[in-house]
């Protein structure tokens, strides 16, 4: 029998770290234009109601600058 673990991913953590992001300078609006998605889709994000694309994390992690990637479970890990 194989019993593979699925992963499943922490949105709500994914979330905070998409608004940790964000920080304080920018709101949702222009945030979401920067990103080219809805203010209403970044909201779902940051709330954990929805996964973003692979491409769209791609697109934060390239706004925020830092060596990390945006993991399932919203841990930081460092790209090696």
């Amino acid at each position: 029998m194989n019993t593979k673990q699925i992963a499943v991913p922490d949105l709500r953590a994914m979330g905070r770290r998409i608004r940790e992001v964000r920080g304080f300078d920018l709101t949702q609006v222009e945030f979401a234009k920067i990103l080219g998605i809805t203010q209403a889709q970044l909201s779902k994000y940051e709330r954990g109601q929805s996964a973003p694309t692979l491409a769209l994390s791609l697109k934060i992690k390239h706004f925020s600058g830092k060596e990390h990637r945006l993991d399932c479970d919203g841990r930081d890990m460092t790209v090696l």
